[in-house]
């Protein structure tokens, strides 16, 4: 008899294949009506079928199944002793049923647990994908890195500090606004809280009409050179002569004026320069006397230029620089400042 479950051959009337252990319902069934199995998947097919149902695989005709042989016969014959029971029974049995899969060529299907092998094509699929991953975000993290950075010292500026300042810092040449020479800041600009010591009001006052005094006595010598040269420059042939000379009496006559307007800027109110301001205030009035008649008698020359008759007015603008001449052949105004300057420098209190 053939079991119909596993193909094996049983003894006639057996109740349970010893091989697979299936219940045969009191009788196994003939050989002539055992399954067949397909030679190309080992597949479990019906006699009456053409084809595998599994593979496809045409089937022979009335074909037997194929019997056990080398080690799955002995096992098939050790697992019909009756005498093989217990743990032997089972091992034989598990071993037979191995030996039933390689004889049919199946091949169960197992996913294997077991990580794959590193230095294989799969590993080296996701070994890249992952260090493509590690790259995007070092990456994404230097160029955020970059962009922030790049924002925070384009506003914080710190190799120029004063990037945003709003104070003035450039000199201005402002001798046609009135003002002497240049200045490098405002007078009420905001200045740095360590750009020089604090002084009280009475050292500011000193130190302001100190230097005005400085100056009368730098703007005096001046005006005597423009003075003693006026004849030779006013009446010389070179226009380029008389026009420096001619500058350079009224760029004195304005300095003279800015002095005289800082020297009554000057803070007195404590009542310690208040004399010191008042002396250096007629100095400065005496200088802008002699300074008048000075840039008079240029007036004189420009009016005798456009008429073309300079030559021929000589006297009359000589006589009008004259005008202010003492006894001694001087200008009244710079005699008496000569004699007053010295006395007239403050004092520190």
């Amino acid at each position: 008899m053939i079991c119909p479950s596993c193909g094996t051959h049983i003894p006639d009337g057996s109740a349970v294949c010893p091989a697979c252990h299936a219940r045969l319902s009191g009788r196994g069934v003939p050989a002539s009506d055992a399954p067949i199995y397909c030679e190309r998947c080992g597949a479990l097919v019906s006699k009456d079928d053409e084809c595998c149902p599994s593979c496809g695989m045409p089937l022979p005709k009335a074909k037997e199944p194929p019997r056990p042989t080398g080690r799955g016969k002995a096992i098939s014959e050790r697992l019909a002793d009756p005498s093989a029971t217990g743990p032997q029974r089972r091992l034989e049995a598990s071993e037979e049923d191995d030996s039933s899969l390689s004889d049919t060529h199946a091949m169960p299907r197992i996913e294997s647990a077991i990580p794959p092998d590193p230095h294989s094509e799969e590993a080296a699929e996701s070994t890249d994908h992952t260090a493509m991953g590690t790259r995007s975000i070092v990456l994404a993290a230097l160029a955020a890195l970059v962009v922030v950075g790049g924002v925070v010292l384009a506003i914080v500026h710190p190799w120029d500090p004063d990037a945003y300042s709003i104070k003035a810092t450039t000199a201005a040449d402002t001798s046609m606004a009135g003002f002497p020479g240049t200045i490098s800041e405002l007078s009420g600009q905001d200045k740095d809280a360590t750009s020089a010591p604090s002084v009280s009001a009475d050292d500011a006052t000193y130190e302001q009409l100190h230097g005005d005094w400085e100056d009368l006595g730098t703007l005096a010598s001046r005006l005597e050179a423009a003075e003693e040269g006026f004849e030779e420059a006013a009446f010389s042939d070179d226009e380029s002569t008389r026009s420096a000379a001619e500058k350079e009496a009224r760029d004195v006559a304005i300095e003279i004026s800015n002095t005289i307007d800082d020297i009554d800027s000057a803070d007195v109110s404590t009542g310690t320069y208040e004399d010191s301001k008042a002396t250096l205030t007629k100095l400065g009035n005496w200088l802008r006397n002699q300074s008048d008649n000075l840039s008079s008698a240029w007036d004189a020359v420009d009016k005798a230029v456009s008429a073309g008759d300079l030559e021929s007015s000589r006297s009359d603008i000589v006589a009008i620089l004259k005008s202010q001449q003492g006894s001694d052949g001087k200008n009244t105004y710079a005699s008496m400042f000569e004699g007053a300057y010295d006395g007239a420098e403050p004092a520190r209190s």
